[in-house]
């Protein structure tokens, strides 16, 4: 059994401001097109949340997710809280 990380994003992205991670999010999202998905949680800033394919709170976002085998790529914007 393998479980999910979150790698440590170093300092380049926490010096960037947020136009450009909002840019650069885009352009990532627009390149990876059919192939990513990206669920986010309620709670997430909106700047983050802008992005969603699908959102709820966590037990709806698993549900969905549950029901998706298509992407090669998803992205979980979840909450500390609930992990």
């Amino acid at each position: 059994m393998s479980f999910a990380q979150q790698p440590d994003i170093g300092s380049t992205y926490q010096g960037m401001k947020q136009e450009e991670l909002v840019e650069r999010i885009a352009a990532r999202k627009k390149e990876l097109a059919d192939d990513l998905l990206i669920l986010s949680h309620h709670y997430q800033h909106d700047s983050l949340y802008q992005f969603a394919d699908l959102t709820g709170d966590s037990l709806k976002l698993a549900a969905d997710a549950a029901k998706i085998n298509d992407k090669q790529f998803l992205i979980f914007c979840g909450v500390h809280f609930m992990a």
